[in-house]
């Protein structure tokens, strides 16, 4: 998936926020910012490490760095509530910085009661649709208590859908309404409003293996990442 690289302070599902120290040694910096990596923690009692999900080759210091939204995330506590694992996960990340190819979203919603008033949840690998338009594939659904869930989708199709949207298992018929949504392809959660969406779509790369390009407001594009003293401020990692 294309998704922001994920950095030190930046958000996650439950409301923490990372603490990106894993890499503080490097010389890598995005946005000024340390990026974050496998084993990072969040400020709720510092627990909350994150989890790789998606094959990719970006290394920072030898280990791998985390892309927001479809990444996963171990337990955190905050104060005397415990957040299973997936809560926890990134959901915010670099304005202009992005690791992987291909589509995710993740948001926190609410499941539909069934007749007897229990819960249905949506199931790892189904399609979802809206108004009978099939929108992604569940890449993962953490139930989080009283109905609440934290759904991922990958492989989006169509437009990205707003908060307050129902989503449709078209396996088990179940629905799921999202109460905010964070979309790969069109990322406005940072401060100041930045975006990205078709004007930032990644250039024609298919035959670079290894290649650089000066930090000038112009992509920068990398087969692996190395420590690189630069602050990479406008830039798209991929493999």
């Amino acid at each position: 998936m294309t998704c922001p690289a994920h950095l030190n302070t930046n958000k996650r599902a439950c409301g923490a926020s990372t603490v990106a120290l894993l890499a503080q040694g490097s010389n890598v910096k995005i946005n000024n910012q340390t990026p974050a990596v496998v084993g990072d923690v969040d400020d709720h009692n510092l627990l909350g490490q994150l989890i790789n999900v998606l094959p990719h080759n970006v290394k920072i210091g030898g280990i791998d760095a985390i892309p927001s939204i479809v990444s996963m995330a171990s337990p955190d506590v905050q104060g005397l509530i415990p957040h299973p694992q997936g809560l926890p996960i990134p959901i915010t990340g670099s304005p202009n910085v992005f690791i992987g190819s291909g589509t995710a979203s993740a948001g926190i919603g609410m499941m539909q009661q069934l007749g007897l008033g229990s819960f249905g949840p949506l199931s790892i690998g189904e399609l979802v649709a809206v108004g009978g338009q099939v929108i992604g594939m569940v890449q993962n659904f953490t139930q989080i208590g009283g109905g609440a869930a934290i759904a991922q989708l990958n492989n989006l199709q169509g437009s990205p859908i707003s908060p307050g949207t129902t989503v449709t298992g078209q396996t088990s018929g179940y629905q799921f309404t999202y109460s905010n949504y964070f979309d790969s392809r069109v990322y406005n959660n940072v401060p100041g409003g930045a975006s990205y969406g078709s004007a930032n779509s990644y250039p024609g790369v298919s035959s670079i293996s290894n290649a650089l390009v000066t930090d000038s407001d112009d992509y920068i594009v990398i087969q692996d990442y190395f420590d690189y003293g630069m602050n990479l401020s406008a830039s798209v990692v991929t493999t």
